[in-house]
């Protein structure tokens, strides 16, 4: 596949102007500013530059030949990101300023390993291990893609399973079990057993280097099955994560470098797991496009087709989102797949599976539902991803780096898929909830313990009665 067409005209030339003063202001904050790259927000505004603004730079000419409107594509990309950024530089600075001070207070100096730490690995362990309980009572594991492959079998058959295996199955309970553990619970404990691995090693600890090195391999074992190669992208992003902000005070090129670092891994990590899926070096013919366009061009592509949509056939208002389409009594429209049916046969050139999924980043299902006024709704869920600043404030240096590595990897769905998928299925909340009952576990024990003395009272208080 050759690169699209590129010309500079003036859609073009205002496109770059806008990039360029967007990237101003990031580096800007970098280094003026640089506790704020510890919002979730802001890490997502990197995100959204990364996967959002820069294709749609670079696809400028081909966006205005492909929409009926193009400034409203213009429009939405780049007010997102202005508006973003101020929002992002405005709100929660003292939350922020707290969970910098959390992560900077020890001078960089490797912290001993909390005695409650080992067990909280163990506790997302044991998630794992119940989500795959769950998975494998409905699926067989001799017909997981990732057997199958080491069995010999050809793509398409692979490619069905992977189907089966997951995108089909009738019952919603395994499919969000192994969703939850490999798109949440299995990063958790790649990011806060890396990061602890990294420790043993320099304090020459080797047997809990093994261990930790068991718990990360146990990890990516139990999330490969169905062989999605994004899977092995975002493990390898939370190694590169957790040596940064460990490193982010001392050497902030770490930093800036690190994400020169990820990229390769990003190319990397496709590139590894496609000749694993094909079981030949054909894919290598294709050479380094292809790899590029999939992880960086392919997500804001199919946005586009969202955006032709909406201006060929009109805005879709409340059905836009299932269930609350549901909910309220109105028709219910699955996007993904709805779109993929209608845009992916003419991108490919061929037929694609009846239950075909082109996903799209939330501000683009805001807009098929209503237009450039969806942009305001699409803002209030960017904010609304510093909750998160919530659960980071509580937490100690040893924990703090490992989850800020965790919501790094977690925001990337956002540009991708809608916000409740993100927010749930990928398991961004589910990540927050789980670390943030672990930090307030004392308080929830005590709790407990009072509502268990005072249900104590109640009953010695009845039998008094009673035998009076």
């Amino acid at each position: 596949m050759a690169p699209p067409e590129f010309l500079l005209d003036g859609y073009t030339t205002l496109n770059l102007l806008l990039t360029a003063i967007t990237l101003f202001f990031i580096v800007y904050i970098f280094l003026y500013k640089r506790y704020l790259v510890v919002k979730p927000t802001f890490l997502f505004l990197i995100y959204a530059f990364i996967f959002w603004q820069v294709p749609f730079t670079y696809l400028s000419y081909e966006c205005e030949k492909f929409l009926p409107d193009p400034y409203a594509l213009l429009v939405m990309i780049h007010g997102f990101m202005f508006i973003g950024l101020f929002l992002t530089s405005r709100l929660f600075i003292p939350q922020t300023q707290e969970v910098w001070h959390n992560l900077i207070r020890h001078n960089n100096k490797i912290d001993i390993i909390e005695s409650n730490y080992n067990l909280f690995i163990c506790v997302l362990l044991g998630l794992i291990l119940i989500c795959s309980i769950v998975y494998f009572s409905y699926v067989s594991f001799e017909d997981t893609p990732i057997m199958l492959s080491f069995k010999g079998a050809d793509t398409n058959t692979i490619i069905m399973a992977r189907e089966s295996a997951l995108k089909t199955l009738e019952s919603f309970l395994p499919k969000y079990a192994y969703t939850i553990l490999r798109s949440c619970l299995a990063i958790c404990v790649v990011c806060f057993s890396g990061f602890a691995l990294i420790q043993s090693f320099k304090e020459k600890s080797y047997m809990l280097l093994f261990l930790y090195s068991v718990a990360i391999l146990l990890a990516i074992l139990f999330s490969s099955v169905v062989f999605n190669k994004s899977t092995f992208s975002l493990l390898l992003i939370g190694f590169f994560l957790n040596y940064i902000w460990w490193n982010i005070q001392s050497s902030f090129k770490v930093f800036i470098g690190g994400g020169f670092i990820i990229v390769a891994a990003i190319i990397l990590a496709v590139l590894v797991s496609s000749i694993g899926y094909y079981h030949s070096l054909d894919l290598i013919a294709a050479t380094i496009w292809p790899m590029i366009n999939r992880t960086f061009i392919v997500t804001f592509k199919v946005g586009t087709w969202f955006i032709h949509y909406a201006q060929v056939n009109g805005f879709i208002g409340i059905s836009a989102f299932p269930k609350l389409a549901v909910m309220l009594g109105e028709e219910q429209i699955y996007l993904p797949n709805f779109i993929g049916k209608l845009y992916a046969p003419l991108y490919f050139n061929h037929e694609v599976l009846s239950s075909v999924a082109a996903n799209a980043g939330f501000i683009f299902v805001n807009y098929v539902a209503w237009g450039l006024a969806g942009l305001p709704i699409s803002l209030l869920m960017f904010v609304s991803l510093d909750v998160a600043l919530l659960i980071m404030k509580r937490l100690s240096r040893m924990f703090l780096i490992p989850f800020l590595s965790v919501i790094g990897i977690l925001l990337i769905s956002f540009t991708s898929s809608t916000y409740g998928a993100s927010l749930i299925s990928h398991g961004y909340l589910i990540s927050i909830i789980i670390v943030g009952l672990w930090s307030y576990r004392i308080e929830i024990a005590q709790f407990f313990k009072k509502c268990l003395e005072l249900l104590t009272l109640v009953l010695q208080s009845f039998k008094i009665k009673s035998s009076q």
